[in-house]
Order: C-alpha cells, then sequence, then structure tokens
C-alpha cells in the first residue's frame, strides 16, 4: 500500500511573493518590492537618498543636495569675484560651461542665480553689486546657449555668509554665486 503524505499548502499571507514560514518582514504593504527575506526593498536610483517611488527628479546628478522631492535645491557654483567686481574671472568660465552644460542637458531644471558680496562697502551699494553679479553669469549662461526664459537673477548682497567676513579668505568665499534650481 502506498502511503500518502497530506501536506498544507504554502501560505503568503501579505502577497509579496515570499512564504510566510520564510518571510521575516509579514506584513509588507502590498506591490513592494521584497528581498528574498519578504522585506522592502527601497530602491533609490540616483542616490539622493530620496526613494524612485517619491523622486520627482530621478536623474539628480551624484552628489547635488536635494529637497524632500529629491530635486536639487541650491548648487553654490563656486564662482568668486574681486572685490567690489562684477566681473566673472577667467578661473571661473569652465564652471559656467559646466553649469550651462548641466542646464542645457536637464531641461526641466528652471536656474534663479543669486549674487552675493562681503559686508565691506553700504548694504544698499552691496545689494546692486550681487545683482550685477547675478547678471553677468545669468549673461554667460545665456551666451552659452541656456534659453534666457528658465533663467533668473538676484542679488542678495551680503546676505547668507559662507564664511567668516573677518578675514581675507571668508570675504572672498562669500562673494559668491549660488542656483537656486526649480522644476520648470
Amino acid at each position: 500500500q502506498e502511503e500518502v503524505v497530506i501536506t498544507k499548502p504554502e501560505i503568503d499571507s501579505d502577497g509579496d511573493g515570499v512564504y510566510d514560514k520564510l518571510d521575516k518582514c509579514p506584513n509588507t504593504p502590498e506591490g513592494s518590492t521584497v528581498d528574498a527575506n519578504g522585506c522592502k526593498i527601497v530602491l533609490d536610483d540616483d542616490h539622493d537618498g530620496v526613494p524612485n517611488s517619491i523622486d520627482k527628479c530621478p536623474n539628480t546628478p551624484e552628489g547635488v543636495v536635494v529637497n524632500a522631492d529629491g530635486c536639487p535645491k541650491t548648487i553654490n557654483l563656486s564662482i568668486n569675484f574681486a572685490n567690489n567686481s562684477y566681473a566673472v574671472q577667467q578661473t571661473s568660465l569652465p564652471k559656467i560651461d559646466a553649469f550651462a552644460n548641466f542646464l542645457k542637458k536637464y531641461k526641466y531644471y528652471n536656474a534663479e542665480i543669486v549674487g552675493y558680496t562681503d559686508n565691506r562697502g553700504s548694504e544698499a551699494y552691496n545689494k546692486k553689486l550681487s545683482q550685477k553679479r547675478a547678471e553677468a553669469v545669468r549673461n554667460l549662461l545665456i551666451q552659452k546657449g541656456v534659453d534666457a526664459s528658465r533663467l533668473t537673477a538676484i542679488g542678495m548682497g551680503e546676505a547668507n555668509p559662507v564664511a567668516s567676513n573677518d578675514t581675507a579668505e571668508g570675504r572672498a568665499q562669500n562673494r559668491r554665486i549660488e542656483a537656486n534650481l526649480t522644476l520648470n
């Protein structure tokens, strides 16, 4: 006589494809991508810290600081200026080229070009000087092929220093350009 063995069917209560007896995360939400243990895998293809499922900018370049939507916030373009000048230095041109190429590649970004000064001079003068710095960089980006409608320029004067204004080195760092990126 042949022996018949009756086994209970395997059960997958949460429907993630991993049977309950092997599932170390038994209540994963339906539709989740899970590993062999049944635990949810959070995918972040561009490695910006924001899961693909909520990332509105899924191709953020590596190293760019992002907001909760996965879109870049502020980029320091590392473009600095001589004291009391809005002339863009030759050493900054490769940085402007690189940012122009970035904007031409990622056409879904608009950029607000933000100029700053150190704290020497009057606040009113610094505001005007920083505006001229931002406009100089904006104009160069346009010359490099970025659509003018995607660029704005604003001068913030001596606001938001990134270094101490008590030293020449700190003041040099504060005479800078940043870019705030937004989706268009």
